[in-house]
């Protein structure tokens, strides 16, 4: 972050909430859908899962084998049992496979996630085939938008009595200080929840190490949940990162996020130009990804923050593709 940042979030946090709020909602409500703001994406997951297991019978749900263990783990905790399935070398998933796995009669979710500009099932959701299928079946869907929010406006209108999706706003298509939502056609209840003056003055601390210049970091660490492990691997256990941490949105949250979308075309800018001077992995919406996989690091900008591979859910020493090389493509942030 830098001092304009932090000059055009402190104007934005002037405005009562309120407005803030409505302003995000009408913005990520595509047609069909409702947007319902929550404290971080991961927050956001567990509490469309929870949901959606209250009204499933069956207890299955299939996840992409490579993706944040975040993920599975939220899927666990609300109550489904998870089943990963494989993709391909650009991360796609076999429609026909999936299809007979849910013929078993007992998967109740499909979950995709848009990692690395994967489409995250967005293409398979626009054939009504495929949607008819999956009502036949009575299974719902989640697309995870996580990395990537640009790609709400292509959630498909048709299907929307199936599909839901969670957003983040922490650090992948713009800066934030969490942050996130739902965004759905299912009615989902108000977050009473309160977060106490201590935890929000950890947040604006956080945000005000965030935004400061660089020296300020090396004298107060910004830590989060990722042990230096080889793999990436989360282990939400502490504030802001834990599933249970599901209070309302702050105010800076909002101002944050709002700021953030109303940058996003500069960002873009900058992530075209990296797109064009580098050979990468041409996945499905690779030009708006927030990290890309390339072909290792010959000629490339030393400096240029590297992301690691995702480890399994079960064991963070182990990932389903630890040779992948990729480097961050967000716009901002991208250098050490």
């Amino acid at each position: 972050m830098n001092i304009f940042r932090l000059i055009g979030c402190f104007l934005l946090h002037l405005t009562p909430k309120f407005f803030l709020e409505r302003w995000l909602t009408r913005r990520l409500s595509p047609k069909g859908y409702t947007f319902f703001p929550r404290f971080s994406g991961r927050a956001a997951l567990f509490d469309l899962a929870s949901t959606l297991r209250r009204e499933t019978v069956v207890p299955v749900a299939l996840f992409p084998e490579y993706v944040c263990n975040i993920v599975p783990k939220a899927l666990t905790e609300a109550g489904w049992i998870v089943e990963s399935y494989k993709g391909n070398e650009k991360l796609e998933a076999e429609w026909v496979y999936l299809l007979d796995r849910i013929k078993r009669g007992d998967v109740g979710l499909l979950v995709g996630a848009t990692v690395f500009g994967s489409s995250g099932l967005l293409d398979d959701l626009i054939v009504q085939k495929n949607l008819a299928d999956l009502k036949y079946f009575g299974v719902r869907v989640i697309v995870d938008l996580a990395q990537d929010i640009r790609l709400v406006d292509k959630l498909p209108e048709y299907g929307n009595d199936l599909i839901s999706s969670i957003v983040s706003f922490n650090d992948k298509s713009f800066p934030g200080i969490m942050g996130g939502g739902v965004i759905t056609n299912i009615r989902l209840n108000k977050v009473d929840k309160l977060i106490s003056i201590k935890l929000l003055y950890i947040l604006y601390k956080k945000f005000i190490i965030k935004t400061m210049p660089i020296f300020i970091k090396k004298i107060v660490p910004d830590n989060d949940d990722k042990e230096d492990l080889r793999f990436e691997y989360s282990f939400c256990d502490h504030f802001p990162f834990r599933l249970s941490d599901n209070y309302r949105m702050t105010k800076l949250q909002f101002a944050c996020a709002i700021q953030g979308i109303f940058q996003l075309k500069k960002y873009e800018k900058y992530k075209r130009y990296f797109l064009n001077q580098n050979i990468h992995l041409e996945t499905r919406f690779a030009s708006s990804a927030a990290y890309l996989i390339v072909n290792g690091d010959d000629g490339l900008d030393k400096n240029r923050k590297r992301k690691a591979s995702y480890a399994v859910e079960h064991d963070m020493k182990i990932s389903v593709r630890p040779t992948d090389f990729i480097l961050h493509n967000k716009g901002f942030d991208d250098h050490a």
